[in-house]
């Protein structure tokens, strides 16, 4: 647990948090931007588009309470976009932001029509990429945490 849960008085089960995304660098940067902004819960990690679907539908009967899925966009064998549409058409009410590196308003504009609750383009600077995941913590974790700096 890292200083600033322990000095926000969070456990690791308080929050989880899936993560949806190919990209074993983009996992690794994700996780690491959400640890620096204090989230302390657990990490989950879906790597497709079907193990996305799969763990969303399953939440919806089995009720695993994630707090929010951070969803990629390009994705193997079901795109983000068809994840959010199939998963908003089974009943998921979880809180979905699609991240991607597009800045298309055509992409951002389709994904909030399809119902993701947010669209958050990925940065390519580490330090933006905190801040961004900052105040996703912020918005959809109940407030970010004491700050973390290494």
């Amino acid at each position: 647990m890292t200083e600033a849960c322990v000095e926000a008085g969070r456990t690791a089960g308080d929050r989880r948090v899936l993560i949806v995304d190919d990209s074993p660098d983009d996992v690794v940067l994700t996780e690491a931007a959400l640890r620096r902004a204090g989230f302390c819960g657990t990490l989950d990690v879906a790597r497709d588009g079907v193990e996305a679907l799969d763990r969303l539908i399953d939440t919806a009967v089995n009720v695993l309470d994630y707090a929010v899925v951070l969803l990629d966009v390009n994705l193997p064998r079901l795109s983000g976009m068809e994840v959010l549409a199939r998963a908003r058409a089974a009943g998921v009410r979880l809180p979905i932001v699609v991240v991607s590196t597009s800045r298309q308003p055509a992409e951002i504009e389709r994904a909030l029509a399809l119902g993701a609750n947010e669209y958050v383009p990925k940065d390519v600077d580490f330090d933006a990429w905190c801040q961004a995941m900052r105040g996703l913590c912020e918005r959809w974790l109940g407030g970010a945490p004491a700050a973390h700096t290494s």
